[in-house]
């Protein structure tokens, strides 16, 4: 018999919702893509891939700037290619079942930036495709009684990079249903026209399968 009493069961705090972010304590599994969404003489963009989980799935848009571009004469000058300058492109998706998600930017620009000053970031925009104004949570998104979205719902998870070359990460939650989705997509800023992708859904579902747990959360 122990001296010492045994100590209570380890908690690791506050769980996250299930639609908020990637599964923590999985791996996600690669869906590999590498899709070219529109490019001029001086920017291009795409996407790289998508990664599976449980109860989403993220994607890469990667931006790119021509090495023949001539460079801004400040190191302030904001970067035309910069997702969250408010210049950078715009994705979404649109589902089999006639379900839509996407991020929109603010309705204004970023004012110009003066020499020497910071970097200004705007916040991208949630926007409902839901008849109504269902109830919102905190974060903006449309939600039942329980507290679970009713619709898909895009956000961006960050990024990074620099001079030519930055790339974004989004979250989409929940996994698509089964069948074709589309991919859409434009870059109003560099004046490169919306597409309109199909892509198989199904490929995303069947790597979510391949998803790695490697700890369960706390009851």
């Amino acid at each position: 018999m122990s001296f010492f009493e045994q100590p209570p069961p380890h908690r690791t705090g506050w769980q996250p919702p299930a639609w908020d972010r990637p599964s923590e304590a999985v791996l996600g599994a690669v869906v590999p893509l590498t899709l070219l969404l529109g490019r001029n003489e001086e920017y291009a963009y795409a996407v790289e891939e998508f990664r599976a989980y449980p109860n989403g799935f993220t994607c890469s848009v990667v931006t790119l700037r021509s090495p023949l571009v001539s460079r801004p004469t400040s190191m302030h000058s904001p970067m035309p290619m910069h997702p969250m300058m408010g210049r950078g492109p715009r994705i979404g998706f649109e589902f089999s079942d006639g379900s839509r998600a996407l991020v929109e930017r603010p309705p204004f620009a970023p004012p110009p930036m003066a020499p020497g000053s910071s970097s200004v970031q705007s916040v991208a925009v949630l926007r409902s495709t839901t008849p109504g104004p269902p109830p919102t949570n905190m974060f903006g998104v449309p939600v039942d009684d329980d507290g679970m979205p009713v619709q898909p719902f895009l956000t961006p998870r960050g990024g990074g990079g620099g001079g030519d070359r930055f790339a974004l990460s989004y979250w989409c939650y929940p996994l698509p249903p089964p069948g074709e989705m589309t991919i859409h997509a434009d870059w109003p800023d560099q004046e490169l026209p919306e597409v309109s992708i199909p892509f198989d859904a199904d490929r995303i579902r069947d790597a979510a399968r391949d998803a790695i747990t490697l700890w369960e959360p706390d009851a």
